[in-house]
């Protein structure tokens, strides 16, 4: 219990006001539930019920009590200038009424696999790439198609008359200790990207969430509209996200072998060989919506389950 003592002293301290408590569903939409201060203390060693049968991919209506408990670890204070208070979120654990741990929670998935490496020493990281369209509001606020700019790829302003939005997700995501290393415009019109620093992969599954908000959010302040939906425009480029990946012994990379004239080692052609081999039934919540699927389509990306070392249009 000491670690529940001195994050309720930190909530103190930081004179939060709010809690977010967040999770996804199996498909990565994000699900919240904000938490008044008098209830900080019960909600911290507690965690809150809710309604799994109302949530894509968790229980039926017969059986639908869940329970979601804050991951200590993850307590980020949020950047949005407009929330009523100073407000921290905090990623949650998902267990049944049994106390035991929902198998269908995603971030359970990624600890159980990132478990198995720590038992061998090892560590995986990963690095995103983000790809996402900035659109016009109407004068309702409403979202429309039309795009915030006529630019092209790592074209600058005037043609990116996003460049202010993008400066301001910089600065933000380095408030948060995020560690952004580039943001550029892409190919399509409206089209951008925002690379960050590689970190563990619970670390940056956590991060991503928490970027798409922050993209979101600043873009509406602007008066646009952001969106990472995989193909929003029919004949148009769609978005992805490139995910970098590595796996360490220490400070040993083990993907690495100098004599190979990849640079790879063995264990990284298995593990290669490992995402091929699974490629298709990982595209049933990688690519989940009848959305991205408009983006597998031949003349566009990713259609071909093979890779390169070079070639982007590839899987990997």
């Amino acid at each position: 219990m000491q670690d529940e003592e001195s994050y309720i002293e930190k909530l103190k301290k930081d004179e939060v006001e709010f809690l977010q408590l967040q999770f996804t569903d199996i498909i990565g939409s994000v699900k919240s539930l904000t938490i008044p201060k008098n209830r900080f203390e019960d909600v911290i060693y507690n965690g809150v019920m809710f309604d799994g049968s109302s949530i894509v991919g968790y229980k039926e209506i017969e059986n639908s009590d869940m329970k979601a408990v804050p991951e200590l670890s993850s307590y980020t204070i949020l950047t949005n200038e407009n929330y009523a208070g100073k407000t921290v979120r905090f990623m949650c654990k998902i267990f049944n009424p049994d106390g035991t741990r929902f198998e269908g929670d995603p971030r359970y998935i990624l600890e159980k696999q990132v478990e198995r490496l720590t038992k061998e020493n090892k560590t995986y990281y990963i690095g995103p790439e983000l790809e996402y369209f900035i659109f016009k509001q109407d004068e309702d606020g409403e979202p429309t198609i039309e795009p915030s700019d006529y630019g092209g790829y790592f074209d600058k302003e005037p043609l990116d008359r996003s460049f202010t939005v993008k400066q301001e997700i910089i600065k933000k995501l380095e408030g948060l200790n995020y560690y952004p290393e580039a943001s550029h415009h892409e190919v399509a019109y409206g089209q951008h990207e925002i690379d960050v620093k590689y970190s563990d992969a619970i670390t940056m599954a956590d991060r991503i969430i928490m970027i798409k908000s922050v993209v979101k959010e600043t873009a509406n302040e602007y008066g646009y509209y952001a969106t990472f939906m995989p193909k929003p425009i029919k004949g148009v480029n769609g978005n992805g996200m490139h995910v970098h990946q590595s796996i360490f012994s220490g400070d040993e990379n083990l993907f690495y072998r100098e004599s190979n004239k990849y640079g790879l080692s063995d264990y990284a052609m298995h593990y290669l060989g490992g995402i091929l081999r699974n490629v298709r039934d990982a595209s049933l919540v990688l690519a989940s919506t009848v959305n991205s699927y408009k983006r597998l389509i031949p003349v566009m990306r990713h259609q071909f389950i093979l890779h390169g070392r070079t070639e982007t249009g590839v899987p990997l």
